[in-house]
């Protein structure tokens, strides 16, 4: 809305508004849903290879020294939640700054707008 008259303008939806209603970028929890696709496919692998996954892990540990007070099971069961976590954690990272330059366009393009309404009256 501008006032001609005072020069000065007010928006009746905010960039924040507008992302909102009009669905643009939000945070939906797919990720959510394949972190937990994630953490049950692990499970399942290391149930279903228990033999493999051990070896693995005491291979890793042999040859980097780390993890050499942890029992093998322990660290399996630290990746099925960690790994996922992870997931989580970045594709939230990634959403949030999408979402925060949505949120700048928006309202660089409203400015925009604004000001081309001073000049064309």
């Amino acid at each position: 809305m501008v006032n001609h008259s005072a020069g000065r303008h007010w928006f009746i939806n905010s960039a924040k508004d507008l992302n909102r209603k009009l669905h643009l970028e939000q945070l939906t929890g797919k990720s959510l849903l394949i972190a937990g696709a994630i953490a049950w496919g692990l499970s399942f692998l290391i149930s279903e290879n228990p033999q493999y996954v051990r070896d693995s892990i005491l291979y890793i540990k042999n040859l980097t020294g780390i993890f050499d007070e942890i029992h093998w099971q322990n660290i399996a069961e630290t990746l099925i939640w960690a790994i996922p976590s992870v997931f989580v954690v970045y594709r939230l990272i990634v959403k949030l700054s999408r979402i925060s330059d949505l949120t700048n366009k928006l309202e660089n393009h409203l400015e925009k707008l604004a000001q081309l309404a001073y000049i064309n009256y």
